[in-house]
């Protein structure tokens, strides 16, 4: 995570309870025109008065006000993959990262919500940056940055991956046991 993920989160941090309360009740689609949001995040910016520049600053904010659950080094697809791989879930995420900045954000609110509920944090500095990057990439072009959304990706199956390969493993030795069991 870079310097400016870091001071980002840390200055979520900081926010007290008044302005936390205000956070919330911002809706995420309008959230980078929110005067609510520009009186917290106003210097998050070159320029707070560029709808642009506020969009990701102002999303992350809300985002947070909203779970408020922050842990350093907790990347995206992991902290969704700690919910518990199911079906439903892996279709969610899929939606997740082929998403468009937009409908992402919607369906990251979704995500956050059930994050939450579990008491699952999750790095809202590598958030600031990756959303930052997605954003970057889709306003400008700028397809030669590489997509965050392939780091989610690979936390949240490899993990998933792990964790099922060694389910697998202790039924089949299980399963060879009983029937060497049976054969003596």
């Amino acid at each position: 995570m870079n310097e400016s993920g870091r001071r980002f989160a840390e200055f979520l941090g900081k926010l007290d309870r008044a302005a936390l309360a205000q956070l919330r009740r911002v809706p995420l689609e309008a959230a980078h025109a929110d005067a609510r949001v520009l009186r917290y995040l106003g210097g998050w910016a070159d320029d707070p008065s560029a709808p642009a520049a506020m969009r990701t600053p102002a999303v992350v904010a809300v985002l947070y006000a909203r779970h408020r659950r922050h842990e350093f080094g907790v990347p995206v697809g992991e902290a969704i993959r700690r919910l518990g791989r199911d079906g439903a879930l892996d279709r969610r995420f899929e939606r997740l990262v082929r998403a468009d900045f937009a409908t992402l954000v919607g369906e990251l609110a979704q995500i956050l919500t059930r994050l939450a509920n579990e008491e699952i944090p999750l790095d809202y500095g590598r958030l600031h940056q990756d959303l930052e990057t997605i954003e970057r990439r889709e306003r400008l072009g700028q397809v030669n940055l590489p997509d965050p959304r392939a780091a989610w990706a690979g936390s949240y199956y490899r993990y998933g991956k792990a964790e099922e390969t060694e389910e697998i493993g202790e039924r089949t030795t299980k399963e060879s046991s009983n029937e060497e069991e049976e054969r003596v």
